[in-house]
């Protein structure tokens, strides 16, 4: 052993240094991908809104709202960390100016220390009839914000086209 050590010094000291990079290489991949760094996905963002949830009772309530008006077809509320989606589909022939109107007296629904805290983001549903082009509108409202940003609409197709 010792001859060989003698015969190969450089080569066996490379050994040795290579051997203890690809275990420390090896340890800290290890620690970053598998272990993580233990804090929550969303990090700290979810602070302001734990003294402000948001209930089944509540959304149930501001569904009911939105769906006791007479252009509402459906209304749905989905609630994921501190954004809070609004999707509401329109009957037929509803223009583009009275489905934001709706949208944005949802807002009316949320207390102020809810839209603070909340961003909220809508989705204006209609689909495309004979008497109706329909549209797909996306807003949001920022926490803390006061005016909603509408996206452009976005082209609908009818069944039968989306089917060919």
């Amino acid at each position: 052993m010792k001859k060989f050590y003698r015969e190969n010094r450089v080569l066996v000291i490379l050994s040795i240094v290579v051997i203890i990079c690809m275990v420390i290489s090896t340890a800290l991949l290890f620690k970053y991908f598998y272990f993580g760094n233990g804090s929550d996905k969303y990090g700290d963002r979810l602070e302001n809104i734990k003294d402000i949830p948001i209930t089944k009772d509540h959304q149930k309530d501001v569904i009911s709202k939105l769906e006791e008006n007479k252009l509402v077809k459906e209304a749905l509320i989905n609630i994921s960390g501190s954004i809070i989606y609004v999707t509401i589909n329109f009957n037929d022939e509803v223009s583009l100016v009275e489905a934001e109107s709706v949208a944005v007296t949802t807002l009316d629904s949320f207390s102020d220390e809810e839209k603070n805290a909340y961003d909220i983001s809508f989705n204006l549903l209609e689909d495309k009839t004979e008497a109706s082009e329909g549209f797909n509108m996306w807003g949001s409202k920022n926490a803390g914000r006061e005016k909603i940003t509408w996206n452009n609409n976005s082209p609908v197709t009818s069944k039968e086209e989306s089917e060919q």
